[in-house]
C-alpha cells in the first residue's frame, strides 16, 4: 500500500472519529436540553438544602451562645443569693414558629424557652432572658407581688445582664423593655430606681429578694392580704434609706433605723463601713441589739478587705457562742457604678460580702 493510500486511510479515520464525536456531543446537548427542567429543579433543591444547612448551623451557634451567656450570668447570681431557690434553673433554648414563641416550661431541671428566631441577635438574647426569668425568678415572690415589684426586680436583673453584654444590648433592652415599663406609671420608676440602688450596693440579691421570696413562701397558693404588699413596699423603703444614709441624715437629722420589725419580715441590717476605735465590737453589739428587738435574721454586710476581715471576725465570735448560726454561705459581690450611668465596675478593693445570721432556739437543760 502506497503512502498516498495510507494518508487517505488515516484521514478517513480521523474524519470518522471527529464526526462520531460531533454526533455524540450533539446527542448530549440535545439530551441536556430535554432534561434541563429536571436539572434546574435538582440544582434548586440542592441550593435550598445548603441554605437550610447554613441557616440551621447559624441558629445552632446562636442558640449555644445564648445558653452559655445566660447560664454563666445565672451561675454568678447564684453566688450573690442566700436562698438558692431564687434562681436555680439553667436555660435551654428551642427555636419555634411565632405562634408558639415566648413561652417556657420547666423540664428535667431546665427552663426550656421557646423563642422565634430573629435576624437581630440582640432580640434573641434579651427576649430569651426575659422569658427565662418569667418562669424561673423567685416564683413565690412573684405569686404575692404586684407587677410593680416583681417586674422591677426582673428588669434590674435584665439591666445588669444587658450592660454586661455591651452597649448595643443595653440599647435594645432600654428601648423595648425599660422605657415602655417606666413610662407606664411614676410609681414604677420609683420602685425600679430604688432597686437599682440596692443592686449597686450589693444588697438586692442577698437581702431584698431573699426576704421577698421568704415572705412569698408563707402565702404561696393562698389568699394574699393587702398588708403583705404594703410590707414589700415598706421593706424596700427601709433598705433604700440605709443605702442612702447621707440623704436620709440630711432630711431627718438622724441616721435611719437598722432593724425592720413588721408582722412577717423581722430583720436587722448592720453595715460595716469602717472599724470604730480600731475595733469591730460596736458592730457586733448592734447585731445583738437587733436580735433583742425581735429580728429573726440579721444581715451583716461590708466591703473593702479590712472590713471583710472584721465581718468574718464578728460572725466567728457569734457562732462560737452556740446561740447563733450563719444561714447558707456568705454572699460576695462587687459594688457597681451608678445603674443608669455606665456599665463598668469599681476596683476590686470595693468587693463586699454579706452574711445572714439567725438566732438558734434556746437550749433547754434536761435532767439526766
Amino acid at each position: 500500500m502506497g503512502n498516498e493510500q495510507m494518508a487517505s486511510l488515516s484521514n478517513y479515520f480521523i474524519g470518522g472519529t471527529i464526526g462520531a464525536s460531533l454526533l455524540v456531543a450533539a446527542y448530549i446537548i440535545i439530551k441536556f436540553l430535554k432534561d434541563l427542567p429536571a436539572i434546574q429543579a435538582g440544582l434548586k433543591t440542592l441550593l435550598i438544602f445548603f441554605r437550610w444547612l447554613g441557616a440551621s448551623t447559624e441558629r445552632a451557634i446562636i442558640k449555644n451562645d445564648i445558653e452559655s451567656k445566660v447560664n454563666t450570668f445565672v451561675a454568678r447570681i447564684g453566688k450573690d443569693v442566700i436562698n438558692k431557690n431564687l434562681i436555680k434553673y439553667r436555660i435551654k433554648l428551642k427555636w419555634v414558629v411565632a405562634s408558639e414563641a415566648n413561652k417556657a416550661l420547666i423540664k428535667n431541671g431546665d427552663v426550656v424557652v421557646r423563642l422565634n428566631y430573629d435576624l437581630d441577635n440582640r432580640a434573641n438574647l434579651i427576649n430569651s432572658l426575659s422569658v427565662y426569668l418569667d418562669e424561673s425568678l423567685a416564683p413565690n415572690f412573684k405569686f404575692i407581688a404586684d407587677d410593680d415589684y416583681w417586674c422591677s426586680s426582673k428588669y434590674v436583673i435584665m439591666q445588669e445582664f444587658s450592660l454586661n453584654s455591651g452597649p448595643a444590648y443595653f440599647g435594645y433592652f432600654s428601648q423595648n423593655y425599660l422605657r415602655p415599663f417606666m413610662s407606664a406609671s411614676p410609681t414604677l420608676k420609683d420602685v425600679y430606681d430604688k432597686m437599682v440602688k440596692l443592686n449597686d450596693n450589693g444588697v438586692f440579691y442577698p437581702v431584698l429578694l431573699n426576704e421577698y421570696e421568704s415572705l412569698g413562701t408563707l402565702y404561696f397558693g393562698r389568699f394574699v392580704p393587702p398588708f403583705v404588699k404594703r410590707e414589700l413596699e415598706n421593706f424596700l423603703a427601709f433598705l433604700f434609706d440605709i443605702e442612702t444614709v447621707d440623704e436620709y441624715l440630711a432630711a431627718h437629722g438622724s441616721k435611719p433605723p437598722l432593724d425592720f420589725n413588721s408582722q412577717f419580715i423581722k430583720v436587722g441590717v448592720v453595715l460595716v463601713a469602717s472599724p470604730e476605735q480600731e475595733s469591730f465590737e460596736p458592730h457586733k453589739q448592734r447585731v445583738l441589739i437587733c436580735f433583742k428587738r425581735g429580728a429573726t435574721r440579721v444581715y451583716l454586710t461590708g466591703w473593702a478587705e479590712r472590713n471583710i476581715d472584721g465581718l468574718r471576725s464578728i460572725t466567728a465570735d457569734l457562732t462560737a457562742t452556740g446561740d447563733y448560726a450563719v444561714i447558707g454561705k456568705p454572699c460576695f459581690f462587687e459594688l457597681k457604678n451608678d445603674g443608669h450611668g455606665g456599665e463598668g465596675r469599681r476596683p476590686k478593693r470595693n468587693r463586699g460580702v454579706c452574711y445572714a445570721i439567725k438566732k438558734l432556739p434556746a437550749k433547754v437543760n434536761r435532767p439526766h
